[in-house]
């Protein structure tokens, strides 16, 4: 006696869903000698954050519903114990403002998962009995965002001034041109960029980098709980030595990889990216760096539908096109 099943759900060839896709398929299932009332197949989604930020300051939680639907099925006295294979079929519908599927462990003392599956529960009545659940994951890939940053050239012109006791040369000039802050996963970053060494020391390098930053949320706290950022692999420049007096004119032109996206709708966590210059120097002047925030996703170009493919994710507003300082630590 007992339950068997096996969920076979119609997957897109890349094994991702998207946002307000159909989730659909069949359930084959037999059941031998089980008092089994009914069938509830469950299409769920939902996210958990937990972030511990020590003994003494205590520790943030979040969570948020993304989808919970279901639909039943009704049995009759033979399918509840012939033992025959018995079908049945689903179809669900994705909303259309949900994230990606994510598991994040490793950052820190942070916990953050959002996932998506499929459940079947076999209802199963008696005093003693337990109901027989069989669940199965599901991806869901979202890369959709709504432009908030400048989409054509920006420049911006830094003067960095060292501390120095014996000489009045003490600037660092840096301008730098991006042509756009809002780009597709795979498409191309440009970065133009100038540095004058108007200082009596020489410049170790100057460095660029795509740097991935993670913010999470607390369900009381309109700020950031905790903000973490990691380089992303093979997406680095180095320049050589800019000597005293001397200065340094390159660009950097690299195609993003296709498989990174902001994350903008979810009130537990934002993933954004930052295109980081960073002027290294000898100690014991601070490295320098100059932050230019990017969007990375997809969006409607005619502009109709940006407002419904993806949902605002908190009350914090969108950054400022440059920052040349932050929080964050870049060295």
């Amino acid at each position: 006696m007992g339950v068997t099943c096996e969920t076979i759900i119609n997957t897109p060839p890349d094994g991702a869903f998207t946002p307000g896709s159909a989730v659909s398929g069949v359930v084959r299932y037999s059941i031998i000698d089980v008092p089994v009332k009914r069938i509830v197949i469950s299409l769920r989604g939902a996210g958990i954050l937990n972030v511990t930020k020590g003994r003494y300051i205590g520790s943030y939680t979040n969570s948020e519903d993304y989808v919970n639907t279901a639909t039943f099925v009704n049995l009759n006295e033979n399918d509840k114990s012939s033992g025959h294979v018995n079908t049945a079929q689903f179809q669900f519908q994705l909303p259309d403002n949900i994230p990606s599927s994510m598991i994040i462990k490793g950052q820190l003392e942070i916990i953050c998962n959002m996932l998506y599956n499929l459940r079947v529960e076999f209802v199963v009545s008696g005093r003693f009995s337990w109901n027989k659940v069989f669940e199965k994951d599901i991806k869901v890939v979202s890369t959709a965002i709504r432009p908030a940053l400048s989409m054509t050239p920006l420049t911006r012109i830094e003067t960095k001034k060292l501390f120095t006791v014996l000489s009045k040369k003490n600037n660092v000039k840096i301008k730098a041109t991006i042509q756009s802050c809002v780009l597709r996963p795979g498409g191309r970053l440009e970065l133009a960029y100038e540095v004058e060494n108007e200082t009596n020391i020489d410049i170790i390098s100057v460095e660029t980098r795509l740097v991935e930053v993670y913010k999470y949320y607390d369900s009381n706290v309109s700020h950031a709980i905790a903000k973490v950022n990691k380089a992303v692999p093979n997406m680095q420049s180095k320049s050589a030595v800019v000597k005293s007096g001397e200065s340094l004119k390159t660009r950097w032109e690299v195609d993003l990889p296709p498989n990174i996206y902001s994350i903008e709708n979810s009130k537990m966590v934002i993933r954004s990216y930052a295109c980081v210059l960073t002027t290294v120097l000898p100690v014991p002047h601070k490295n320098y760096h100059v932050v230019i925030p990017l969007q990375i996703g997809t969006w409607d170009d005619g502009g109709q539908s940006q407002s419904t493919t993806a949902g605002p994710s908190n009350e914090e507003p969108p950054p400022s096109y440059w920052l040349s300082t932050d929080n964050l630590n870049f060295e």
